[in-house]
């Protein structure tokens, strides 16, 4: 079988055309502007929350239990500031996200049983190793610990509901890998109680306005569902041609073959990013 040539170890996301365009059409001249004079107009921010809260509703209905809502620096602007601010030792699974290990010292598990209940779980749904909606999720939720919630891959599967009992404290969620706007930053922080940081900066109307816009518009463009039943075809086309499992996520798949062990995650799975193999072959407005 033989071997995918383009496959990096992080997740770059695909280029859609779809995304080019949005982003050509914007006027970017009228975001020039002072954050005084934005303060003044905030009627074009409540509407990207309202709009973001129905566009995720199919996989997030309970949205509403999360009152506070952040505009951040993507999903790792959101990680930065709960993680400066959270006095509880964080604990993760292998395999998942490696990024907040960076900033302080996290407990890795891999066995449930491992799980502390001092500790909040960071945890990805679905899950950063391989893609795919896990298990580890629901076995959490029951566990009654508390829990944070990564679903950067949200957007990238086929809709499917995720339960957000109390346990769960907040949701960080960017369009980032849906739409390969990795570069605008466009990420949000859905959260139950009040940041004190990122109300200060609400205050102040300190944000990236252009890639609040940019999320505004994006969604406009097709449901949360939209862009998984674009792409799933051509996923799962390039898994049969290179031998591959794929992930519920379009972006990824997974295998057992060693020459992928470059790719091999924590937990021992070789995930496999099928980015650019995506953005050659639909080579399309989409």
């Amino acid at each position: 079988m033989k071997k995918i040539l383009h496959s990096e170890r992080y997740m770059y996301p695909v280029r859609f055309r779809a995304a080019e365009q949005l982003l050509r059409d914007m006027n970017l001249a009228a975001f020039y502007q002072s954050p005084l004079e934005k303060r003044l107009q905030p009627e074009r921010r409540i509407a990207l929350g309202l709009a973001l809260r129905q566009w995720l509703a199919p996989v997030f209905p309970n949205l509403n239990d999360f009152p506070h809502l952040y505009f951040t620096d993507g999903i790792t602007g959101g990680l930065n500031a709960w993680m400066a601010s959270e006095v509880r030792p964080v604990q993760v699974f292998q395999g998942e996200y490696a990024y907040i290990s960076h900033l302080r010292p996290v407990q890795k598990i891999s066995q449930l049983e491992e799980l502390k209940r001092d500790s909040v779980l960071k945890i990805s749904q679905p899950f950063s190793a391989n893609g795919n909606f896990d298990e580890h999720w629901a076995a959490a939720l029951e566990e009654k610990i508390p829990l944070v919630l990564d679903a950067a891959y949200v957007g990238t599967t086929a809709p499917r509901a995720i339960s957000t009992p109390a346990c769960v404290e907040k949701i960080f969620y960017s369009f980032s890998k849906t739409l390969g706007l990795s570069g605008l930053r466009t990420g949000f922080l859905f959260s139950r109680e009040p940041h004190s940081a990122l109300a200060e900066l609400e205050k102040a109307a300190y944000h990236n306005y252009v890639a609040e816009e940019v999320a505004l518009r994006a969604m406009q463009l097709g449901s949360v569902g939209h862009w998984y039943e674009k792409m799933a075809p051509v996923q799962l086309e390039i898994c049969e041609e290179f031998g591959l499992t794929p992930s519920h996520s379009f972006l990824t798949a997974t295998c057992k073959d060693e020459s992928y062990q470059h790719l091999k995650r924590e937990d021992g799975t070789h995930r496999i990013n099928l980015s650019a193999e995506l953005t050659r072959r639909c080579d399309f407005l989409i």
